[in-house]
Order: C-alpha cells, then sequence, then structure tokens
C-alpha cells in the first residue's frame, strides 16, 4: 500500500498569499499605519538583517534599498498587528523580497525612481494593485499626467483610486461653477487645486484674492491682459512680485531682437518665452513648428489667423497638433449649430473659443452671446449695432466692453471699418 505525500508548499507563494489576505483584511477594516509598534528590539535588528539580505539578493537600481526594505517591513508588521495577524517567522524573508520586487515596479510604472520614500506605503497597502489604474478609462481623465498618479501614490496610499475619483469630481464641480469662471480657462490650475489642496474652492479663492493684490500694483499693469500667466505664477511661486520683476525685463530684451520680429503681432508669446530657461530657443521652436504646422494642409483653418498656431505652440508645445485638431474638430461641429449662426461672417469667434475654452466651449460662446445681446439694447449703442465685429471684438478682448466701445464712438464714429480678427490673446 502506497502513502500519498503532501507535495511541499513553495514558501515564496505562501508568503504572496499571507501578504494579500492581510491586505484584504485592511482594505475592510480601512486602519492606518500610525502610531507605534510595540515591536521587540529582536525583531528590529531581524527587519534590518531581512532588508540588507533582500537588497543584496535583488539588482534592482533603488537607492538606498535596504532602507527601505526595512522600512516597509517594519509598516506591513503595523498592518498585520491592527488587523489581528501574526506573521509566520518562516515567510519574513519572502515577504522583505516580495516588498522589494513590488516597490521596483511601482517606481517603474509611475516615475518615481527619485523619489521612491513617497511610494513605501502604498506598496504595503496595495502591492502593485494601483497600476492597473494606469490603463483604466476611470482615469482617462489624467491621461498623459503621471503627476496626478503619483500624487495619488503619496498622498493617499490606503485609497490612492478614491483619490483619483474624488480629484475628478472636484474638478467637474469647479469647472461647471460660475464662481470659478475665471478659472476655466486655465484646467492645470483646477486640477492641481482638486489633488493638492484641502479645500481647493477656497485655494482657488485665495489665489484670486492674490492676484486682485498684485494687479493694484501700478507696476504690474503690464501684466493686466495675461490673467492665466499671472494664475500660474501664484500657484507656482513663494514671491510672484519677484518673479513678475524678472520676466519684465526678458520681456523687454526679447521684444527688441530682430530675429523674433515676426512674432510681435503676438507680443504676448514673448510673456511665456521669459518663464522658460531658454527663452531664445524656445522662441525659435515655436517659429519652426509654426511654419511646418501652417505649410500642413490639415491645419489650413488656421491659415488666416496664425496667431492662433503660435498661442497653442506656446501653451502646450508637446501637444500642440493635437490640440490644434481638437480645436478644429470643435470649430466644425459648433460652426453648423443654429444657435451660432450669427458667427458666419467672424468664424475667428468660435475658432479663439475652442482654443482658449476647450472643455467650456459652448458655454463660452453662449455667454458671448448674451453679453452681445445685452450691448445691442443698451441705446447708447443703438448706432453701432450693425458693427457685429466691432462689438464681438470688444467683448472676447476687452475687460470692460463698454468702455472700449464708448471709446470707438468718440475716436471712429459709427461708420463701418475694414474689421480684422483680433489677435489671439494670451488666454
Amino acid at each position: 500500500m502506497s502513502i500519498a505525500l503532501e507535495k511541499p508548499v513553495d514558501p515564496r507563494l505562501e508568503a504572496q498569499e499571507f501578504m494579500a489576505s492581510a491586505r484584504r483584511r485592511q482594505q475592510r477594516s480601512q486602519r492606518t499605519m500610525s502610531g507605534r509598534l510595540p515591536t521587540k528590539a529582536q525583531l528590529q535588528e531581524t527587519f534590518h538583517k531581512l532588508a540588507c539580505e533582500a537588497s543584496q539578493a535583488h539588482e534592482f537600481n533603488i537607492k538606498g534599498a535596504s532602507a527601505h526594505v526595512q522600512t516597509m517591513l517594519e509598516r506591513f508588521e503595523k498592518l498585520c498587528h491592527r488587523n489581528k495577524l501574526s506573521i509566520p517567522a518562516r515567510l519574513r524573508s519572502f515577504i522583505a523580497a516580495e516588498l522589494l520586487g513590488e516597490l521596483n515596479e511601482n517606481l517603474t510604472a509611475f516615475e518615481m525612481e527619485n523619489m521612491a520614500h513617497k511610494a513605501l506605503s502604498m506598496t504595503v497597502y496595495q502591492g502593485t494593485g494601483f497600476i492597473a489604474a494606469l490603463r483604466d478609462e476611470a482615469y482617462s481623465f489624467f491621461d498623459g499626467q503621471m503627476g496626478a498618479f503619483r500624487q495619488a501614490v503619496h498622498q493617499n496610499p490606503l485609497n490612492p483610486e478614491g483619490y483619483l475619483r474624488r480629484a475628478i469630481d472636484t474638478i467637474q464641480r469647479i469647472s461647471n461653477d460660475p464662481e470659478f469662471k475665471s478659472f476655466w480657462n486655465t484646467p492645470n490650475i483646477i486640477k492641481y487645486a482638486a489633488l493638492s489642496a484641502k479645500d481647493p474652492e477656497e485655494f482657488l479663492r485665495d489665489v484670486e484674492h492674490m492676484i486682485e493684490e498684485l494687479m493694484e500694483n501700478p507696476a504690474n499693469r503690464f501684466f493686466k491682459s495675461q490673467s492665466a500667466m499671472v494664475k500660474e505664477i501664484v500657484v507656482r511661486y513663494s514671491n510672484p512680485q519677484a518673479r513678475l520683476d524678472k520676466i519684465k525685463k526678458t520681456v523687454a530684451d526679447l521684444r527688441t531682437d530682430p530675429a523674433f520680429e515676426e512674432l510681435r503681432e503676438s507680443e504676448w508669446v514673448f510673456l511665456y518665452a521669459a518663464q522658460r530657461k531658454n527663452a531664445r530657443g524656445f522662441l525659435e521652436t515655436v517659429l519652426s513648428k509654426k511654419a511646418e504646422i501652417l505649410n500642413n494642409p490639415e491645419f489650413a483653418l488656421f491659415h488666416d489667423t496664425p496667431s492662433y498656431v503660435v498661442q497653442v505652440l506656446t501653451h502646450t508645445p508637446d501637444k500642440a497638433e493635437e490640440n490644434l485638431r481638437h480645436a478644429i474638430n470643435t470649430y466644425e461641429e459648433l460652426r453648423v449649430l443654429d444657435k451660432y449662426k450669427m458667427f458666419a461672417d467672424t468664424p475667428w469667434v468660435i475658432k479663439q473659443a475652442a482654443i482658449n475654452y476647450p472643455t467650456q466651449t459652448q458655454t463660452y460662446l453662449d455667454d458671448v452671446i448674451t453679453e452681445y445681446q445685452r450691448i445691442c439694447a443698451e441705446p447708447e449703442f443703438a448706432n453701432i449695432r450693425h458693427l457685429n465685429s466691432r462689438i464681438l471684438e470688444a467683448i472676447i478682448q476687452y475687460e470692460d466692453a463698454d468702455a472700449f466701445l464708448r471709446n470707438h464712438i468718440q475716436t471712429v464714429g459709427n461708420g463701418k471699418y475694414a474689421a480684422t480678427p483680433p489677435i489671439a490673446s494670451a488666454e
């Protein structure tokens, strides 16, 4: 009679199963690893020894691997302790090796090789599970923005997907709240607030308040029409006034450079170049790419408004063609709608809306129409109602449309003029 022998259990698989079980229990309990664990000094020595062995056995290019593994072992011990689990001693070395391998995968996937310490807790809680979010359609909102995923890894290791879902909800809420309409053409700031601020709405209100204070300074009138750029500076720099002063000086140098004479019709581009480490190199690239795009039949829509191409190249140089295609598609969709037939003779209105407000194009155009109707209903503007393009230019290009039109009546009169599309703004 033969006796069946039990197949030996692979300790590596057993360690993986134990870790998966511990993480499932953790997900149910949602207990944090805060606080101290009453760990014996002997166990601390064990963690150190295992960490050294694991880092030596696996040739991952992780700076400080041994210290990171020790930290993860301690945190995994806390996770198990808080969920009333005991780690079998025979599995500790295999758990150390698994944690190091998972950390390496996460650092590669989220491009965090130089910030490994920010991925330790997420690795302990999630293993490599969060990597799937990079390919999940639910988070396509953040395509090409690895920073959002890294923020989730660091800020909410216990539930990084929940962090992204809340951020998306916040972005959508703010993007439809009239109070924050001034930020609709700077979606990156809205995303930043949603991902980084404890109270995104209050953060944006503080940004608005700081901008108001800056614009009260007569020296900053130079930036009055550059609200998008000023917003970015207020968010990114601890001393926005010093940054504005430096930009102003650089702009003066670029503006008088003969090499960039053809950009003087879009002088705001100098403002954006001045924010780059290599302003001249940036402008040279813009000019080269502009010629390439305007020679491409695919972008024929912008042949009469090349300043819009310069605008897109300036704001989103890495995605210029993609964003121009999006603007073309939006333009073609909207120009045939009955409510926008009033722009048939001024197609630049829809084009600039598609470029400046890519996610809120219709909302923006509807507001323009409302403002246009208000102005035309005003008795003081009765004699210029036929100047359709001039009225639209006043609404779109000037902060105080009424004041601009009053000045037009005083200096030009009520006659018709040869209207040309206004140059694209830096917005």
